[in-house]
């Protein structure tokens, strides 16, 4: 998934790339899966030799939601360790962590 995520971005930096090919710098498997997820419009071009051009490469909204849904888990502030109710013992044995509830808001 990584390289999935890691090829849209470059896509959505390059806009629309005319052709990829086995001589270009991206993964012609990893196009192949992102096209068929269709989180990506291409033409492809299926020649009778092993190389299988993509014409006219270009991220949709659905790939952008895609990367966008990864990216905010990624970069999520909250750790394992930041939770927002801390059960030790505080006022009547429950307590509110309100800088992880506050960066939790600030997520959404």
């Amino acid at each position: 998934m990584n390289s999935h995520v890691t090829t849209l971005s470059k896509l959505i930096s390059e806009g629309v790339v005319a052709k990829i090919d086995s001589s270009s710098d991206y993964d012609l498997s990893t196009i192949e899966d992102l096209l068929n997820s269709e989180y990506i419009n291409a033409t492809p071009s299926r020649p009778l030799s092993e190389d299988f051009p993509y014409f006219n490469v270009k991220v949709n909204l659905a790939g952008k939601e895609w990367l966008e849904s990864k990216q905010a888990i990624s970069d999520s502030s909250l750790s394992t360790g930041d939770d927002i109710v801390d059960l030790k013992p505080n006022f009547m044995g429950i307590g509110l962590n309100l800088n992880a509830l506050y960066r939790w808001f600030k997520r959404e």
